[in-house]
């Protein structure tokens, strides 16, 4: 098990020297679009496919691994717009796209420490290799 993960995209690769925390969610549902009419009537149509999302939190990381994974969004993954290779703490390879263009960032601790906190959610288009 390894103590970090990476993103890969365009050429880049971006490494974080930490891994997600362990027990991160796993999601899987129909894809469907739904929502109700000007009168309440409630309305889903069903997209034909299911998709299957983690949901990943980062503690801990240095302003470094900050810097590098906003760079990489922005310019690589281009928000949610380019498949990313993931590659988890087991080592195993996801094709994924990042599910919110913006990354959602709390500092640890003292305001200044250099230490951060990060959750977001990819949708797996494909598992590519196992460990």
């Amino acid at each position: 098990m390894a103590e970090y993960c990476s993103f890969s995209a365009g050429g880049q690769t971006t490494t974080l020297s930490r891994a997600a925390e362990l027990g991160n969610g796993e999601s899987w549902g129909r894809t469907q679009a739904r929502g109700r009419t000007q009168d309440g009537q409630f309305h889903a149509v069903d997209k034909g496919f299911s998709t299957r999302m983690f949901s990943l939190q980062f503690r801990a990381l240095t302003d470094a691994d900050k810097t590098n994974l906003e760079d990489f969004v922005d310019n690589y993954a281009i928000g949610s717009t380019v498949d990313v290779i993931y590659t988890d703490h087991d080592l195993v390879q996801w094709r994924v796209r990042f599910l919110s263009p913006t990354l959602d960032w709390a500092e640890q601790w003292d305001p200044g420490s250099g230490f951060h906190d990060v959750s977001f959610d990819l949708e797996v288009i494909a598992r590519i290799s196992a460990s």
